[in-house]
């Protein structure tokens, strides 16, 4: 046994001593029966008393005369001041030009002298016997209302493209030549009408 438990052995002797006679102590307390407690009693729904509303009287004098207060002071207004000069007149600087007399005039519509303009020119059909592409040179003049005549082909680099291009020139319109303000037949047009055939990727065929 170490030197430690030597020392600590008596003290821990002590200690349980004191503790077991404490413990001796509280048991031998002579037992008092304590005094019964009183029956409580809770209402659960309590009825509230009505209060009744406290309402304040106010004793109205009766009053017999009213004094009314005495109006306003009136405040002098400025007078409106009016120039007493007149105002100055420019009527007679403004000279009267008297409206002319138009139930003579007639409009006057300038045209200026022009030559004939296409306004519609109508694609030729290719012909369905057509193996490769052509063209035609037409000739052909043009009326005072537009419409194309004496239609021929000069050239046509096949035979079978003359009549489908005299059909198609037939219904081209142009705009009349003008001369002095009147429309006029015009000179002889010539042109080229050309026919494009494709094959069946789309390049195109030569003449």
């Amino acid at each position: 046994m170490s030197k430690r438990h030597v020392i600590v052995l008596p003290f821990a002797a002590l200690a349980t001593g004191g503790v077991f006679m404490l413990m001796t102590a509280l048991i031998d307390a002579q037992w008092v029966p304590q005094d019964t407690a009183q029956d409580l009693k809770y209402e659960i729904n309590p009825v509230v008393e009505d209060i009744n509303p406290f309402i304040k009287t106010i004793d109205l004098k009766i009053i017999d005369h009213v004094e009314i207060p005495p109006p306003p002071p009136l405040i002098d207004r400025q007078p409106r001041i009016r120039p007493s000069e007149p105002l100055p007149t420019y009527t007679e600087l403004i000279p009267i030009i008297p409206n002319p007399d138009i139930s003579d005039l007639r409009p006057v519509i300038y045209t200026p002298d022009s030559e004939e303009k296409p306004l519609v020119r109508v694609p030729p059909v290719m012909p369905s016997r057509a193996e490769r592409s052509g063209h035609c040179i037409v000739r052909f003049e043009v009326n005072a209302e537009g419409a194309p005549y004496n239609i021929s082909t000069p050239y046509c680099s096949q035979p079978i493209f003359t009549r489908p291009t005299i059909k198609a020139v037939g219904g081209w319109r142009y705009r009349p030549a003008v001369s002095g303000g009147a429309a006029i037949s015009s000179r002889s047009i010539e042109t080229r009408v050309s026919f494009n055939l494709n094959d069946e990727n789309g390049r195109l065929i030569p003449e």
